[in-house]
Formats: C-alpha cells, structure tokens, sequence
C-alpha cells in the first residue's frame, strides 16, 4: 500500500474535491473557489483535510476549520518542544495526525485533540523531507534524503 507518487504532493484532495493553502493570503480554496481564510493562516505550512482541514501554522501549532470556519486551535506540548514542523498529514479513517519536524530529526503523532500518542526520532532521519501513512495507518515512509524508511506501528 506505498503510493511513492504521494511524496512531495502539493495538493489536498478529499472526497474528490481539491483543497490548497495559499499562504501569502491566508486563504484555503477549495475546487478553485474560496473556501475559508483566516489571518491566522498567513504564512501557514501545510495543510491537512479528513473532513476538518487541519491547518500547521508558523507557530507550530494546528488550527482546526469546519464548513470554511476556525473552530479551534490545538497547542502541542511536547519534549523537545516543537521548533520548526514542515508538515501535517490526516486521514478521515484514523484518530490521529501525524506531523514533520526535519530540524528535530522526527514524526509526532497526536490525537485530534492534540494529546501525544508517539513520536519517532533518529539519527539516520537527517535529511527528512517528506512522509506518507498507510491508509489503514499501521506503517510510516519517510523520505530522507534518497533514502525511504519504513515505521511499522
């Protein structure tokens, strides 16, 4: 179930509809119409869509929109506290959101309620630049560098 071709994807796609950030403006469009925008979406980093999009801010925290509305902000309290996050990834059929961090060399997994459930660091992840989930959410590829590593939950 590794879809190498997920890797280094721009856009969001959900339920068959096109969902992208547009960080200068803080606008999420949706089907090329605008679907929500906030000013807490400025300068965002990536955005997540399992029904809720999930929105990774350059606070590194995650911000949740309903219906093209905020609805909350979730703050992650982690060690090490979280420096630079990249990325976010959700899906409609798990619990969970899993996010990025290159500078710390590892994957956080959270709840949808911001709670820890795992992260994952190494000393080989030193060029992180990407991730994907199973769709059943039991395995992890990370791109590093050239390389692909595979976490089995």
């Amino acid at each position: 179930d590794f879809d190498k071709s997920r890797f280094g994807s721009k856009e969001i796609v959900y339920n068959s509809k096109s969902y992208t950030l547009n960080p200068a403006t803080g606008e999420i469009i949706k089907e090329e119409k605008i679907w929500g925008k906030s000013e807490k979406l400025i300068n965002a980093k990536s955005i997540a869509v399992d029904g809720s999009v999930w929105a990774l801010d350059n606070e590194n925290k995650i911000l949740r929109f309903y219906t093209g509305k905020y609805q909350d902000t979730l703050e992650i309290i982690i060690f090490p506290e979280i420096e630079n996050a990249e990325k976010i990834w959700a899906l409609p059929a798990l619990p969970y959101i899993y996010i990025l961090e290159p500078c710390q060399k590892r994957i956080i997994i959270i709840n949808k309620k911001g709670e820890i459930i795992k992260q994952f660091f190494s000393e080989k992840f030193d060029d992180l630049q990407d991730f994907v989930i199973s769709t059943n959410g039991k395995t992890i590829w990370l791109l590093n560098s050239s390389k692909v590593y595979q976490i089995n939950l």
